[in-house]
């Protein structure tokens, strides 16, 4: 059981995935999910929004979770 990210962790998870190309799976608050990626993360009329590389611009309150869809890989070996 994980817990209840708030905005604020979503941002964060959000920005790492634009910043790393990371896959996200979301699900979006009308049950809506995808796989995607973030191409971009701002504000519109006041209001927190993302940008995925093949879905709509989305506001960060339409979303209900977000979750790696790849897991972590964790090593020593240094990347390229």
């Amino acid at each position: 059981m994980g817990h209840r990210l708030d905005q604020g962790d979503m941002l964060d998870f959000l920005e790492e995935s634009k910043m790393r190309r990371l896959p996200l799976l979301v699900t979006l608050k009308n049950g809506d999910e995808f796989e995607d990626w973030v191409t971009d993360i701002g504000k519109f009329e006041g209001e927190d929004h993302v940008a995925f590389a093949k879905h709509d611009f989305t506001p960060v309150r339409r979303i209900s979770s977000i979750r790696r869809a790849l897991p972590v890989e964790y090593t020593y070996a240094t990347k390229h």
